[in-house]
């Protein structure tokens, strides 16, 4: 005689459940990463020079100021990639991913954002084949240009470069 109580199988509603919950796992590992690397950001983007605003004695740099990072999950074949303000100025923001067939490039206006870029592998050449440029247009800072690399969940944070902008 059959069971005819409803019950979850690997197939199915049941597969379909374990489907939905591991990627919500992945989406919150995802968030707690980035939390952490904005909280506790390491010094690979701190101040290596003068101030882009030319200020004097305790004014702030967008070094200081602005976070980025792009962080690749392997088991998602996604890149996050985040951009947080800490002046919390509305401001333009162009993102552009280089070195592709097409070039990423998306538009943003606001002190934060964070995407998901899809990539099916880890480039043959690296990551550094395809830096991750923010362009800002900042009423503290002027135009500025940021680039960064993706990176591998768990590997430390590249170079984060700052410039200005003419």
């Amino acid at each position: 005689m059959r069971d005819s109580s409803p019950s979850f199988s690997a197939t199915g509603r049941g597969r379909k459940t374990l489907i939905l919950a591991a990627a919500l796992a992945s989406v919150a590992v995802a968030i707690i990463a980035l939390a952490v690397v904005f909280s506790a950001h390491v010094e690979t983007d701190s101040p290596r020079g003068g101030m882009l605003d030319g200020g004097g004695t305790g004014a702030q740099t967008a070094q200081e100021s602005i976070r980025v990072d792009a962080i690749y999950y392997e088991q998602n074949k996604t890149a996050v990639i985040a951009y947080v303000d800490g002046t919390g100025a509305q401001v333009p923001v162009t993102l552009e991913i280089l070195g592709m067939a097409d070039t990423y490039r998306k538009e943003f206006a606001g002190p934060s954002f964070s995407i998901y870029v899809h990539f099916p592998s880890v480039p043959k050449y690296g990551w550094a084949a395809h830096p991750v440029v923010f362009e800002v247009v900042h009423p503290i800072f002027g135009d500025v240009q940021i680039k960064t690399e993706i990176r591998e969940e768990g590997q430390p944070a590249p170079r984060t470069i700052y410039a200005e902008l003419r």
